[in-house]
């Protein structure tokens, strides 16, 4: 059972919080994630879509996650569409927004992100800061960008 020991919420401390993991990809599918591992989400691509996934990557990272950790709550964090043939992305600068909110907003102890960057952004920076200070782990499977991912304590697949 995945857990996470001395995790603080509302002041309290408890040992059997469940680990609630951000999953920043295409959202996932309703229908192939159990609906007790969902702990809600936005689309920041497009609000009125919803995080339903459209076009497979998300769904795909969630089910890893749950392989592996069955009781984890997934928060989806849509940072990419699939429409008209394309995969459309958020920019840095709202993409820095969405880490920022996977702690604050969602309250995550796991950051999955499966983006990259090719430009580093003042904002990128800060908001990986921001959420290392806070004892949340990323887990990054392609670069932020070199300068935003050097020095940190970032699982990096590459």
């Amino acid at each position: 059972t995945a857990s996470c020991a001395g995790r603080q919420d509302s002041g309290t401390v408890t040992d059997d919080k469940k680990i609630r993991a951000a999953v920043i990809d295409t959202g996932f599918s309703e229908k192939a994630i159990p609906a007790g591992n969902i702990a809600g989400g936005k689309n920041y691509v497009e609000g009125s879509m919803g995080t339903d996934d459209t076009y497979g990557h998300g769904t795909a990272v969630a089910s890893i996650i749950l392989e592996n950790a069955p009781d984890t709550e997934l928060v989806a964090l849509v940072s990419s569409v699939y429409e008209h043939g394309r995969l459309k992305q958020v920019d840095a600068d709202t993409f820095a927004g969405i880490i920022i909110d996977a702690v604050d907003v969602y309250g995550c102890d796991v950051i999955n992100v499966s983006s990259g960057f090719a430009v580093d952004t003042e904002a990128l920076r800060q908001a990986v800061e921001y959420v290392e200070k806070k004892g949340v782990v990323i887990v990054a499977s392609e670069r932020l960008s070199s300068s935003v991912m050097a020095n940190r304590n970032i699982s990096s697949i590459q």
